[in-house]
């Protein structure tokens, strides 16, 4: 009578299982959608035994041909991007978006930056010049554009001793992890 494996340590297979079934639901295709996606690429596969890779104790292994049709139905390049188990992916994409999102706070701030020494150095030109003013309006012809060019001095005027003239909610925000570590039904900060 053979001896019984020894138990693998290695969850590479159970990885790309999970994996497998990660990749179908975020394009949220059934198991059938798969098999016939599979088979257009050169593999036949039934539907059911995609179910027994994702599903069945103990799992339906995976062929070579199977993972190099996999990966390519998933639109992956190289069958390795395909190994990493759905949590890595997952953290990857969080850590991406959050540099996007970090990435578009810091624009923001330049840009207001920038927009109150614009804002500044135009008041000192108008109060150097005063009749500088009275030209551009005059310059803008109609009435409606009159109004437009007026209302935004009017906002350059009121915010031309201030350090910080945008409103911003998230002024002083908590440090990331905090934030994080909050559930996400007190994540909103009060508005007041």
């Amino acid at each position: 009578m053979p001896r019984p494996n020894k138990p693998r340590t290695v969850d590479r297979e159970d990885a790309l299982a999970r994996r497998i079934g990660y990749e179908r639901k975020a394009r949220g295709w059934t198991y059938d959608s798969l098999a016939a996606r599979m088979t257009s690429a050169g593999c036949p596969i039934d539907q059911s035994a995609i179910y027994k890779i994702e599903k069945a104790e103990p799992r339906r292994r995976i062929t070579v041909d199977e993972l190099v049709a996999f990966a390519q139905v998933f639109g992956y390049t190289n069958v390795d991007e395909l190994l990493d188990p759905p949590e890595l992916v997952e953290y990857h994409e969080a850590s991406r978006l959050m540099g996007a999102a970090t990435s578009a706070v810091y624009e923001r701030e330049q840009a207001q930056r920038a927009e109150l020494v614009a804002i500044k150095q135009l008041m000192a030109h108008l109060d150097a010049h005063p009749n500088a003013a009275k030209a551009i309006l005059d310059a803008a012809g109609d009435a409606e554009h009159n109004d437009y060019l007026s209302d935004h001095l009017d906002y350059f005027a009121a915010v031309r001793g201030s350090e910080k003239p945008w409103d911003d909610p998230f002024a002083d925000p908590e440090p990331w992890p905090n934030l994080l570590a909050v559930p996400p039904a007190k994540r909103s900060r009060p508005r007041g």
